[in-house]
C-alpha cells in the first residue's frame, strides 16, 4: 500500500530468492572451427518479499503495533539466447554468450539480461572442465494492491564447472 515509514521507526525486510534454469540451443551456422547458435530457455524465478515496520511514540505503538506487508513471484521468467563458440584447438573452446527477454504478467513487469564468457578444455568426448565470467540482472516491477516495489538482482562473478557431454 502507501504507507511512509517515520524516521523514528524501525524496519525490517526478508527476501528470499531462487532461480532455476534450463535452456536449449539450436545451431545455426557452423565453420570449420566455429558455431552461432540461438536458442530458448527460461529461469524459473521464487521470489518472497516482505517489509515490517513498527513505530511507538511514548511507548504506545501507532496503527495498532507492526505493519507488514509482503509480496511473493513463483513462476518462468524465459529469454533468447546466441551463443558464439571458437574451437581454438579440438580440445579448447572458447564462448561468448548473451541472453535477453522482457515480459509482463499480471502485476509483475521483469527484465532478464546475462550475459558470459567461457574456455573449456575437454579431456575425452564426454568429460570436461570449464571456467568462465558471467553477468546476469534480473529487474521486475511488482504493484499488487498490498505493495509496490522495483526489485534489481544483479549477479557477476568467476565460475569454474564440469562437463559431461552425451
Amino acid at each position: 500500500g502507501d504507507i511512509i515509514f517515520g524516521a523514528d521507526s524501525q524496519v525490517s525486510s526478508e527476501l528470499n530468492l531462487g532461480f532455476y534454469a534450463i535452456d536449449y540451443m539450436y545451431s545455426f551456422y557452423q565453420g570449420e572451427k566455429w558455431e552461432i547458435s540461438g536458442g530458448l530457455g527460461a529461469y524459473w524465478v521464487d521470489l518472497e518479499f516482505s517489509i515490517g515496520a513498527s513505530l511507538d511514540i511514548n511507548n504506545d505503538p501507532i496503527f495498532g503495533g507492526p505493519v507488514v506487508e509482503s509480496t511473493d513471484f513463483n513462476g518462468p521468467l524465459p529469454y533468447l539466447a546466441l551463443v558464439f563458440e571458437y574451437y581454438i584447438t579440438p580440445k579448447w573452446l572458447a564462448i561468448i554468450k548473451g541472453g535477453y527477454f522482457q515480459l509482463e504478467v499480471g502485476d509483475i513487469d521483469g527484465r532478464l539480461t546475462n550475459l558470459g564468457a567461457k574456455l573449456e578444455y575437454q579431456f575425452t568426448k564426454m568429460f570436461g572442465l570449464g571456467a568462465g565470467y558471467d553477468v546476469f540482472r534480473i529487474d521486475a516491477d511488482i504493484e499488487d494492491r498490498n505493495l509496490r516495489s522495483s526489485i534489481e538482482y544483479s549477479y557477476h562473478g568467476f565460475q569454474a564447472y564440469g562437463i559431461l557431454r552425451f
